[in-house]
């Protein structure tokens, strides 16, 4: 199970990563950023532990950012947490529908029906005189209804949970009442195991055009550490400054195969051609293995990022294990 979640995680971060990897020398109209680790803080009350034994509540808070850079902003906002080895029990913000209208609406409907009946005799008798008789009915009826009615709402934001509850998102949809340019905050309730300590989930930020075209993404990695351990947060930090390192070598490669310049024709030698999605596989993977196959076509530079990232995680996996499993795993 674990593993078909991590390739479902790949998957979606292989779809979305196409205009992240040019994000360095592209003009993007949103810029995203978001906290590189996120301490959680232990929720675990009397009820939880007896509904879930062997488990604690942690809460988990995601300040997400964007800058709006250009005149055109933009429709919505959208936020994916994946968080493969942990299960999503609640999220904050919930979905939103909003009207510019204050209050219910009032109707007011009146008629009026007016009614005439008349009736006129004339004598056609042979007489010195005219005789004529009139007679005449007019009425009038009224009606008057009022009713109130709601207004018609907007969906402001909306939120729920993906892939079996290990991962959550979030869209933000512009309206009249508030920004989508600036911070704002997104809350996780985790479940995890009674030995966790640390972890690290994908943060997948976009945004899409008033036309509903997707326009800017960005993927970041954000460790998670238990409040109160020293140990973890270093763990979590670690993680955060290597994925850094990743993408600081990684650009260069990237830019190279983007604009097509000449040193493109390192990549097409008789090796086996390097994967488009090669950043995306190596950012978003889970494994345990410390190399991927096409390491072999990175620069130097970039394949020792890459084994320092790998390393990183397998010591995000291990400092959750015992201490005799933790030290099994760094032997190999």
């Amino acid at each position: 199970m674990s593993s078909l979640l991590s390739n479902q995680t790949m998957l979606l971060a292989v779809l979305f990563l196409s205009a992240i990897q040019v994000r360095g020398w592209s003009n993007p109209a949103v810029r995203f950023d978001v906290d590189g680790t996120v301490v959680c803080w232990d929720r675990t009350d009397d009820s939880f532990t007896a509904a879930h034994p062997g488990f604690r509540l942690y809460e988990a808070k995601f300040r997400i950012s964007s800058f709006q850079t250009s005149s055109a902003a933009p429709g919505e906002l959208s936020v994916l947490i994946s968080a493969p080895s942990l299960f999503v029990q609640d999220y904050a913000p919930r979905t939103l529908l909003e009207s510019d209208v204050v209050g219910n609406i009032s109707h007011n409907q009146q008629s009026e029906k007016n009614s005439n009946i008349g009736l006129t005799a004339t004598s056609n008798w042979d007489l010195p005189f005219a005789a004529s008789a009139n007679a005449s009915d007019n009425r009038r009826h009224s009606e008057s209804s009022q009713f109130e009615t709601r207004p018609s709402k907007s969906l402001v934001q909306a939120s729920g949970t993906l892939r079996r509850g290990t991962a959550a998102f979030f869209k933000f949809h512009a309206n009249s009442q508030s920004s989508l340019e600036g911070a704002r905050e997104v809350t996780l309730w985790l479940q995890a195991p009674d030995d966790w300590r640390a972890d690290y989930v994908t943060v997948l930020c976009s945004s899409k055009s008033a036309d509903n075209k997707v326009a800017d993404r960005d993927l970041f990695t954000v460790g998670l550490y238990r409040a109160g351990d020293g140990e973890a947060k270093q763990v979590a930090d670690e993680i955060v400054q290597a994925e850094r390192l990743v993408r600081r070598t990684a650009s260069h490669v990237v830019r190279t195969r983007s604009n097509k310049n000449p040193f493109t024709s390192i990549f097409k030698s008789n090796e086996p051609k390097l994967p488009e999605d090669w950043l995306a596989k190596v950012l978003t993977s889970r494994a345990a293995s410390r190399t991927f196959a096409f390491e072999k076509q990175l620069p130097r530079d970039v394949r020792e990022a890459v084994t320092a990232l790998t390393t990183a995680k397998q010591q995000v996996a291990s400092i959750n294990l015992p201490t005799s499993h933790a030290s099994a795993i760094a032997a190999n």
